[in-house]
């Protein structure tokens, strides 16, 4: 059965000893609250209907990837968003670069 992702993986993730204060995380606190609100339910509904691994998500969430993601949330449009940075083809880069 797939994971359903919550809030509480992002509070997972932050304790995570190899997070080092970047990526989506370290970005997120910078994200004014309605923004934030959205772009953290578009990451958790995307990784859930992806079917990300735990640690998928935590690679993405501690990634240039994420922090992008981030920078963006504030003025992107959900379709631009899951297109260019909660795909798929985009996870599975990250995680191939990951594991080199």
């Amino acid at each position: 059965m797939a994971k359903t992702f919550t809030a509480k993986d992002l509070r997972k993730a932050e304790q995570d000893d190899r997070w080092q204060g970047f990526g989506y995380l370290g970005e997120r606190k910078l994200i004014k609250s309605a923004d934030r609100k959205r772009a953290d339910a578009l990451l958790l509904e995307a990784a859930t209907i992806g079917g990300w691994s735990e640690e998928e998500f935590f690679q993405f969430v501690n990634s240039r990837p994420g922090r992008h993601y981030a920078d963006h949330a504030t003025y992107g449009d959900d379709a631009t968003l899951i297109k260019y940075y909660l795909s798929r083809a985009n996870i599975d880069a990250l995680m191939a670069e990951v594991n080199r």
